[in-house]
């Protein structure tokens, strides 16, 4: 038997909000409260990122690029992927701040509310800078929202050893996972295949299409 109030946050058993109560708590009845909606609820992140990780570097960036770097595409698309790849190296250092931040929030949620307007104002940005084909204005905007979806990943990702028994930390990794791929299939599908057109050619008759001083090619 455990005396939950005598157990340091992060330790595995503060799992489904238990709050600390001079109670008797065992490792079994940790694994108990930890029901399967709340391990749905607090993977539930998992589907956000993956929505907007799987589709940003493969459909949005690309067809932006087009939009306003018509002609330097290939250039302007490498500098941007490079600068959604640098975003990256700030998950290690806030992993390691939030494993020392003391307060009212806790250790993750300040990073996760942080991390998420950041993303919302970057996100706002970058469609206004789309709309005025403000090129670097865009730049900046969608660094930022890496970053700020950066930040929030890394706090998230501590919330399942500090929330989950060690029983259920595969589950819940295992579910994370899911989400993830589930939201980066979603993306494909919502931001490529349904806004792709389907080619369109004459039924009636064959256009002629030049190639050169040689020749032409037909479509039928």
């Amino acid at each position: 038997m455990i005396e939950i109030s005598e157990i340091p946050q992060g330790s595995g058993y503060w799992c489904c909000g238990a709050r600390p109560r001079p109670v008797k708590l065992t490792e079994h009845h940790a694994v108990a409260q930890c029901s399967p909606l709340y391990l749905l609820a607090i993977t539930s992140f998992a589907f956000t990122a993956g929505l907007v990780f799987g589709s940003m570097g493969l459909i949005v960036l690309p067809a932006e690029v087009l939009r306003l770097w018509p002609d330097t595409q290939a250039a302007s698309l490498g500098l941007l992927l490079a600068m959604t790849g640098i975003t990256q190296l700030i998950a290690p250092v806030v992993g390691y701040l939030s494993d020392r931040t003391l307060g009212s929030l806790g250790k993750r949620r300040p990073y996760m509310l942080g991390g998420g307007v950041l993303v919302i104002a970057s996100l706002t940005q970058m469609r206004l800078a789309r709309d005025a084909d403000a090129r670097n204005a865009y730049a900046v905007g969608l660094f930022w929202a890496m970053m700020g979806l950066n930040v929030a990943y890394a706090g998230f990702t501590g919330l399942l050893p500090d929330l989950v028994p060690s029983q259920l930390m595969g589950r819940a990794s295992g579910l994370m996972a899911v989400l993830n791929a589930v939201g980066a299939a979603l993306s494909f599908w919502v931001f490529g295949v349904s806004d792709v057109p389907e080619p369109t050619l004459p039924r009636s008759s064959c256009d002629s299409t030049p190639t050169g001083s040689t020749g032409s090619i037909a479509l039928c």
